[in-house]
């Protein structure tokens, strides 16, 4: 998914356009993925060296808990800033100016919020992901998953 900025960037600094975001169903890694479309808005507003983006979003992520292996669903509402920017050289931006921090726009003013909002996702997870706090995780000795039962190797 793509959002043209052609309009944008004829307007004045501070000029808003507003854009519907729609991302398909996908992996983002080994251990997540996308199990419904991911929904909502962009408030995209020119800036002198690029474009602030405003990321309103909420979806339902597969993901797969550390401790009993298994997958399960979670929603999620995600709001984050994200800074675009021109990149350098281009007609928007002159070579004096100092290059600041973000993803950079397309040069044919295209600007894919996809690479942001995955990020975003990924790094709003814990680094261990669990089904639920108390998982009690797999035997270490036959793999039975001790959420559905205890076997004759764990002791109560």
């Amino acid at each position: 998914m793509l959002i043209n900025l052609s309009e944008l960037l004829k307007s004045e600094i501070g000029s808003v356009l507003e854009a519907k975001i729609k991302i398909p169903p996908q992996k983002l890694g080994e251990e997540i993925s996308l199990a419904q479309p991911l929904v909502g808005e962009a408030k995209l507003i020119k800036q002198a060296k690029g474009v602030l983006v405003h990321f309103n979003l909420s979806g339902v992520l597969k993901l797969l808990c550390f401790r009993c292996n298994n997958n399960f669903l979670k929603k999620i509402k995600i709001k984050f800033d994200q800074n675009y920017v021109w990149p350098k050289g281009s007609e928007n931006v002159s070579f004096e100016e100092e290059q600041e921090e973000g993803f950079l726009i397309k040069p044919d003013n295209m600007l894919d919020p996809w690479p942001a909002i995955r990020q975003e996702i990924i790094l709003s997870q814990p680094m261990k992901i669990l089904c639920k706090p108390s998982c009690k995780g797999l035997c270490p000795v036959c793999g039975k998953d001790l959420n559905k039962g205890s076997c004759k190797h764990i002791k109560s």
